[in-house]
């Protein structure tokens, strides 16, 4: 089951497309949503499997817009953070069996 962020937001165009999105401030006047930011960047949290979420980063209190350059960077954090969050997922699917695997070798 996947669930997509409701409405036109930036988090579901990048659930949708697994592509990251860089916006300035006059893309969020197009989504509708009145969030006021003056520079966005959002990337897919992506396994080799599955978009598993979107990472996003504003810049309210400055005039400076995300550059690609920024983008590319989030693009590399989210990308270790969806493999730490798969390993954390699988380490929880295998912890049950290595319990019961290590309880064979005691008796």
């Amino acid at each position: 089951l996947v669930r997509y962020p409701a409405g036109n937001t930036p988090a579901r165009q990048v659930m949708l497309t697994h592509k990251p999105l860089l916006m300035g401030k006059d893309d969020w006047s197009q989504t509708g949503e009145g969030y006021q930011v003056n520079s966005s960047i959002h990337v897919p949290l992506k396994t080799s499997q599955c978009t598993l979420g979107v990472l996003s980063v504003d810049r309210k209190d400055s005039d400076t817009q995300f550059t690609g350059e920024d983008k590319e960077m989030l693009v590399q954090l989210a990308g270790f953070a969806a493999v730490a969050l798969d390993n954390s997922t699988l380490f929880q699917q295998v912890g049950p069996a290595r319990t019961r695997i290590e309880g064979l070798g005691d008796s």
